[in-house]
């Protein structure tokens, strides 16, 4: 049988055409992957908030919340960032993410960087910001001024945040 030179740059063509879409499309997971990861990493530390705010009340004590450089601790206890995300923010954007109006310098607000919750149930004011290492997905957490502590979660989305 006699293969024509066209047949055969058809099929090459196809085949490349496949392998491209596979590979757009294998782009797309990785970029969701790493927003679902940096989602994660502010929920975890949001539940581990919520937990030593309540076991300030019960306990009548002082329970603090360590933002390390790659993670938390909390009682002697260290949360390591998944791969791919850190503290951070996406280069030009404003906050406090509730009435951004000055650029954000330093992704953790926390006085020493440190989150305190008193007996009460008041947590200390400031916020925290997560981003995926290639800057483009942002999230924070943030505990507003006030006489009731209420921790809000934002998404960063088109130049300014959304509350999740």
């Amino acid at each position: 049988m006699i293969r024509h030179a066209g047949v055969v740059l058809f099929e090459l063509v196809i085949a490349c055409l496949i392998v491209a879409i596979f590979a757009a499309c294998m782009m797309r997971m990785v970029t969701w992957y790493d927003a679902n990861l940096v989602r994660l990493e502010m929920d975890t530390l949001y539940c581990s908030l919520l937990t030593q705010a309540y076991r300030a009340v019960a306990d009548e004590k002082i329970y603090d919340v360590q933002c390390l450089d790659s993670g938390w601790a909390v009682h002697d206890q260290v949360h390591e960032f998944s791969d791919g995300v850190a503290y951070g923010v996406i280069p030009g954007a404003y906050g406090p993410p509730a009435a951004p109006k000055k650029m954000i310098s330093d992704p953790i607000t926390f006085r020493n960087h440190a989150i305190i919750i008193y007996p009460d149930g008041k947590i200390q004011p400031g916020t925290v910001y997560f981003v995926d290492t290639l800057l483009t997905t942002a999230y924070a957490l943030s505990c507003p001024v006030g006489k009731i502590s209420y921790i809000r979660r934002y998404r960063y989305e088109g130049k300014e945040w959304l509350q999740v």
